[in-house]
């Protein structure tokens, strides 16, 4: 058989036997074909159990073992035992899984002879018959230090350039390449490049830059370096670094060439420079501090952070820890996150990251004044829910008291033996006790659970009824003008929310007069038309109340205008104002579909102007102007009443009473139904609390009742408006739902809008 060129000696080995160790004894026999057909013929062992090496290498002996790195019985670790214990004894040979496996390196340093990867199997034969020939020359030559010098500098370049391309060429051409330099030729496979030259793989130029090095240098020792191009077998080039060194190869003298691809580095270089523009055009400053907490870089967003401050360097920028921060990063190796640094009303967020190899600390600041002054509105909204919900909860309270003093006080005005001044004093407590309920419905439109009650209002009567008031909140040097516009038509509205935005707006006015001025409201009617209409968003066609406020105050900053109405948004200081004034007088005129303009000039004061759509004719229509409940629910009439709290539960039956009606009472809903059952082919009507104990709501019971009743009439009653307790309910204000406190007569009221339903839908 014809030699194989690439075996390092003229003769091959057949007189050797090799251990093969592999997954599965078909792979070992896939091995021994490779083997054969390079021209081997020695014996073979095929083991699939890696555990029983060292007992086979101690019964026979093996001239190479040919080891599946890949064995799921193997792990590094393993592989690396095995190695130490035989020493070379024989040479191993490992099958490796991938090209540029670390654990081939890795497999050299611990003693393997030689590798050879599963996609590369035909050096398999070369790897294989040179570690045979490495035991014979041991075994044969032991004593001769030249000769085992010589084969290991033939093979000591696996190791050291496994991961660039190399090759070893002598007189006649190459003589041993790695795959790394198959890749960067793009060849298939080593061989294809034996027997060729080097030269040819280089372009013109690169050729006559290494001949010239290699002939100043005659084969030195000193390895050459230089840049150059190669052609690679595809047609195209690639740019490689080149080092050139001489040596031993079967006793001639040959060179080793390593080449390592230059796109690699570029890409470690553009790498480089991104990090490089990332810190360098970050809109945040990053900054590095040195082991001794020495500022030695800073970005040019630094640079302008420490000119925002009138500061020179951005190490005058610093916190004061940040010394203590670095050398305690650097201990532990742990960043630090979140050290909070405050200047001149801002706030910034430092965080720290160590790199200890290179004993630096890297530092990112961000700047959080935004970010602190939402969660401060945050929390300070969430305070408002909080004392909203307690308002909510007082006002439900207070509404039950009320309605027993107001109850009872009418019963009591109706009194005849009540003489005319006392009968002024009572007129005194009742109007207290309407202030009280007004006050208290406050509460309601703060906690957000009251209804917007809508009602015939006169703007002009408002503002008088308000007048005390707004004189007493102004104070003594604030003088307050007020020119009403006679005859104007009145409006759809609510009385308490509206008195809420001319308070709103008259404190506004006062806290932007802190040295005194001048506050004027007026009133009118506009009729506006599709062509003359203001210059504002919600502005539209109709008959509208202007209602008007104008001081001499201080103005208004034109920057804050548009967010004028915005909740928070204030120029006064946090302890003067809590930014929601104007924002919940906005929201109240938007609920009653009108719009508010602004106009301001800094130090010349400021108007605003409310515009409200002139309500219905129906709207003014007076309640006793419908018809007589005597004609609607006859005298006597039984009425079931059900009401947990017993003041008011006696308060509204001597009401009920008083007006003729016949009261049936319960506290409860059981004890309502109990009632029921007794008398409920006389009961007409149900008055009953929404919420009631005992497990029975008043929704629950009516449910229960109109069932086999459904022409009773019912009505409902509750401290809260209908769209907080009416989730899930017809509620009507005035028709089946009557919030506390209410007169007797809204009660007949009541009923009677129930009638006129039923009679104009009959």
């Amino acid at each position: 058989m014809q030699a194989n060129p690439l075996l390092p000696s003229s003769e091959i080995p057949n007189i050797s036997r090799v251990l093969l160790v592999a997954v599965a004894e078909e792979e070992a026999q896939r091995w021994l074909s490779l083997l054969s057909d390079a021209g081997w013929h020695g014996k073979a062992d095929i083991l699939t159990n890696p555990a029983l090496i060292g007992d086979r290498c101690h019964k026979t002996l093996y001239q190479a073992i040919l080891l599946d790195q890949c064995h799921p019985a193997l792990n590094p670790s393993l592989t690396g035992e095995l190695l130490r214990r035989l020493n070379g004894h024989p040479p191993v040979v490992l099958i490796m899984g991938e090209p540029n496996d670390p654990e081939a390196l890795h497999g050299l340093a611990l003693g393997a002879y030689d590798y050879v990867f599963r996609s590369c199997l035909s050096r398999l034969p070369v790897a294989t018959l040179r570690a045979i020939e490495a035991t014979d020359l041991r075994i044969d030559l032991a004593g001769t230090d030249d000769q085992l010098k010589e084969v290991e500098d033939r093979f000591h370049w696996l190791a050291d350039f496994v991961q660039e391309g190399a090759v070893i060429e002598g007189a006649d051409g190459i003589l041993q390449a790695n795959p790394a330099f198959a890749e960067l030729v793009r060849a298939g496979s080593p061989l294809e490049a034996l027997g060729k030259s080097l030269f040819s793989c280089l372009s013109a130029e690169s050729r006559e830059k290494l001949q010239s090095a290699l002939q100043a240098n005659s084969l030195a020792p000193e390895p050459i370096q230089l840049d150059v191009v190669i052609n690679r077998l595809d047609g195209t080039q690639a740019e490689a670094a080149l080092s050139a060194v001489g040596i031993g190869f079967h006793g001639q003298a040959a060179r080793l060439f390593v080449l390592r691809d230059r796109q690699e580095k570029r890409r470690v270089e553009a790498a480089l420079i991104h990090l490089a523009d990332f810190a360098r055009e970050n809109p945040n400053p990053i900054l590095m501090f040195s082991c001794d907490g020495r500022l030695t870089y800073h970005n040019a967003a630094a640079m302008e952070l420490a000119r925002s401050f009138g500061r020179e360097h951005p190490a005058a920028c610093v916190p004061a820890q940040a010394t203590s921060i670095v050398e305690s990063c650097l201990v532990s190796g742990q960043g630090r996150s979140r050290v909070i640094w405050e200047q001149n009303d801002r706030t910034f967020s430092w965080s720290f990251f160590p790199h200890v190899e290179s004993g630096v600390v890297h530092a990112f600041v961000v700047e959080i004044t935004d970010q602190r002054k939402l969660e401060e509105q945050l929390r300070y909204s969430q305070r408002l829910e909080g004392v909203g919900r307690l308002a909510g909860g007082v006002a439900h309270e207070y509404f039950n008291l009320l309605t027993v003093m107001q109850g009872q006080l009418d019963l009591l005005r109706s009194a005849e033996e009540l003489t005319p001044k006392g009968r002024e004093t009572l007129q005194q407590v009742l109007h207290a006790v309407d202030r009280a309920e007004q006050l208290t419905r406050q509460l309601l439109t703060f906690s957000r659970r009251n209804q917007v009650q809508l009602g015939a209002l006169d703007v002009n009567a408002i503002v008088n009824g308000l007048s005390d008031l707004l004189s007493r909140t102004l104070g003594d040097d604030i003088a307050l003008t007020f020119e009403p516009s006679p005859n104007l038509p009145e409006i759809l509205g609510d009385r308490p929310l509206l008195e809420q935005v001319i308070v709103n707006l008259a404190v506004n006015a006062r806290d932007a007069m802190p040295e005194g001025g001048q506050l004027m409201i007026t009133t009118s009617e506009a009729q506006l038309t599709n062509g003359r209409l203001p210059k504002h968003p919600e502005s539209r066609a109709g008959r509208f109340i202007r209602l008007t406020f104008t001081d001499t105050g201080c103005g208004i900053d034109p920057r804050l205008l548009p967010y004028l109405f915005e909740p928070f948004v204030t120029t006064k200081t946090a302890s003067s104002v809590n930014g929601l004034g104007l924002s919940t007088a906005y929201g109240i005129v938007k609920q009653h579909n009108g719009w508010i303009e602004v106009l301001s000039q800094r130090g010349a004061g400021s108007t605003f102007r409310i515009f409200l759509p002139v309500g219905p004719s129906w709207a003014a229509t007076p309640t006793d102007a419908l018809t007589s409940p005597s004609l609607i629910i006859p005298a006597e009439t039984p009425v079931l009443l059900v009401e947990d709290e017993p003041a008011v539960r006696y308060t509204l039956k001597s009401m009920l009473e008083h007006e003729g009606y016949r009261v049936l009472e319960a506290a409860s809903g059981l004890e309502a139904l109990a009632v029921w059952r007794e008398n409920s082919s006389r009961i007409r009507v149900l008055l009953t609390d929404l919420v009631l104990p005992s497990g029975i709501s008043g929704s629950e019971l009516a449910q229960h009742v109109l069932e086999t009743h459904p022409r009773l009439r019912v009505i409902y009653t509750s401290g809260y408006g209908v769209d907080s307790v009416g989730r899930g309910l017809p509620l009507e204000a005035g028709v089946n739902f009557l919030q506390k406190p209410f007169h007797s007569r809204d009660f007949t009221h009541a009923l009677e809008r129930q009638a006129s339903e039923i009679s104009h839908s009959g």
